[in-house]
């Protein structure tokens, strides 16, 4: 789903109009929205970026928007090809050795890699952030409400903790983020005719694809053409 994104500062202008919100830091609501995206998960929450990376002692830094990973390739020119993930269980041993296949494991904010020195492009789900590194978010009223509906759950939570909000109120801002979190996520779940076709070509297939992931599931949601002999 593309649509237009908004900073999160227009949205905390919306939510200060509830006055017993107006005491939540910016702060605090931008660190409740990034939990919130990352509770629902809906991939479509996010935006696909691709960043070149130079791979020094078998490590690179991560980008600062980096969310997940969908796909690593080799851009150096001792190697070739697309990295798949490591099962090896040694990966992360200082007693590494020299592997022909190209592999990689993620912990923390660093990617580790088989080989010691190379040039990679990672493609990955990021949050999307402003010129001023604030993160951005959907326009899009059942992302909003729901967004709302957590954040109220959340400081209505934490009010009630202290002994200074109603029990009433506080399951009533829970049920109604169960309904709007709800819808949420059934909005994003949503296809476009384009997603339509090409998820349906995928699933048609006859031919099992062996090799996409090498040729990074560029023609995966192409129509299958038989030639009859």
């Amino acid at each position: 789903m593309t649509e237009r994104m908004i900073s999160i500062k227009e949205f905390a202008d919306e939510l200060y109009m509830s006055k017993r919100l107006q005491k939540i830091p910016l702060e605090a609501i931008i660190r409740y929205t990034i939990n919130f995206m990352r509770i629902v998960g809906v991939p479509n929450m996010f935006f696909e970026k691709c960043e070149k990376l130079d791979i020094k002692n078998y490590r690179a830094e991560l980008p600062c928007d980096f969310y997940m990973p969908m796909q690593v390739r080799s851009l150096g020119k001792n190697y070739t090809g697309t990295y798949r993930a490591a099962t090896d269980t040694f990966h992360l041993s200082p007693e590494h050795r020299n592997i022909r296949e190209l592999t990689y494991t993620i912990q923390g904010h660093i990617i580790y890699t088989s080989v010691k020195e190379d040039t990679i492009e990672i493609a990955y789900k990021a949050i999307p952030v402003d010129e001023y590194g604030f993160p951005l978010i959907p326009d899009n009223s059942s992302f909003t409400r729901a967004l709302k509906a957590f954040i109220k759950k959340e400081h209505y939570t934490d009010e009630f903790d202290e002994g200074n909000l109603d029990i009433r109120v506080l399951q009533n801002a829970q049920q109604d983020y169960a309904f709007a979190v709800g819808a949420c996520e059934t909005e994003y779940q949503r296809m476009s005719l384009d997603e339509a076709e090409a998820f349906y070509n995928i699933w048609s297939n006859l031919v099992v694809r062996a090799n996409e992931h090498v040729k990074t599931f560029a023609n995966s949601g192409s129509k299958e053409l038989l030639k009859v002999v």
